[in-house]
């Protein structure tokens, strides 16, 4: 039968042609493919196993971003409680319960305390993208499971709102990875935390930051009078925000002639200015933010590429027509 029907032939003659006439080519061969069902990386089938496949990296990713999230955030409220103990202690003990306290010659004043609420006013604008990308991160496993069910059943509905959620993700990604990013600038650190650690550097006492920032951002010691007539001494950095210091007060070899920081190698474990431990402890809480919101975009963008081909598939006469028989 099949020799007269020509089934399973690419080419058929006729039979009035002259034998030496090249074949003329069949229109519909049998055997063809639907023009849709093309081979490749991105085929329909290969873009549904992928599919699969990177949403399991992105609920590994969503992990990834709660542990990188949560140890920044710790970071920026162990900071914060640092600076409100600082507040609490500084104000009990020079006895003061007003919002603006005054020492000794009534030219200073504890930075940052308002010892009327025993609080700080120092901007914790560093903890938002830590939290943030906690957030990105429940929503990223949260988006997977709907990704997966939706390439295993290939529904266009789940696929189209698969496409909306991954988008809403990567807006929220995208923009606290640039939150992150600026967080870790100093250029971008707010006049009133810069008035604190600038101007009154060697008025506030880092040695209650000690967890966060190294040694040698409270290895100096200066000394000043309360209002209650009292010495008392803080710890601070060697160094002031711009790098400038005092020669004769200066007992760590830190300060060059020309009233600057020295740069030699050998005292960089000690002789830091105050920017640099500001500097230091934001990139250490903004840096791995950005960087790991901002690297893992690319996911977002193969998972909606592959979503987009295999939804314009479930369309009628494509590799996953309801109609066809694709499983």
């Amino acid at each position: 039968a099949g020799f007269f029907t020509g089934e399973g032939r690419e080419t058929r003659r006729d039979p009035r042609a002259n034998l030496f006439s090249p074949p003329s080519p069949v229109k519909n061969p049998p055997s063809a493919l639907p023009t849709t069902a093309r081979m490749g990386f991105c085929s329909p089938k290969s873009s549904r196993r992928s599919l699969v496949i990177v949403n399991i990296g992105m609920a590994l990713t969503g992990f990834i971003f709660l542990i990188i999230g949560g140890i920044s955030l710790h970071s920026g409220t162990a900071f914060e409680k640092g600076v409100w103990e600082y507040c609490r202690v500084e104000c009990v003990q020079i006895g003061c319960t007003d919002e603006t306290c005054l020492l000794d010659d009534g030219t200073e004043s504890l930075p940052s305390c308002n010892c009327k609420t025993g609080s700080s006013d120092i901007p914790t604008y560093f903890t938002a993208p830590a939290s943030g990308l906690i957030a990105v991160g429940v929503f990223s496993m949260l988006v997977s499971i709907v990704g997966c069910i939706a390439a295993i059943r290939i529904k266009s509905s789940w696929l189209c709102g698969y496409i909306i959620m991954v988008a809403f993700v990567m807006l929220l990604q995208f923009s606290f990875g640039v939150a992150g990013a600026t967080a870790a600038s100093l250029s971008h650190v707010p006049d009133a935390m810069k008035d604190i650690f600038d101007t009154h550097y060697r008025v506030f006492d880092w040695s209650y930051l000690s967890d966060l920032m190294p040694k040698a951002c409270y290895v100096d010691h200066s000394e000043y009078t309360d209002r209650n007539g009292e010495t008392i001494s803080v710890q601070h950095p060697a160094c002031g925000w711009d790098g400038a210091c005092n020669v004769t007060t200066d007992d760590l070899g830190c300060c060059t002639l020309g009233h600057l920081c020295t740069e030699d190698e050998d005292k960089r474990d000690t002789c830091m200015s105050a920017s640099q431990c500001v500097g230091g402890f934001l990139h250490n809480v903004g840096t791995p933010v950005a960087v790991s919101a901002l690297l893992t975009l690319l996911l977002q963008v193969l998972a909606i590429s592959w979503a987009c081909v295999i939804r314009r598939e479930t369309r009628p006469g494509g590799t996953f027509d309801p109609a066809r028989d694709h499983l």
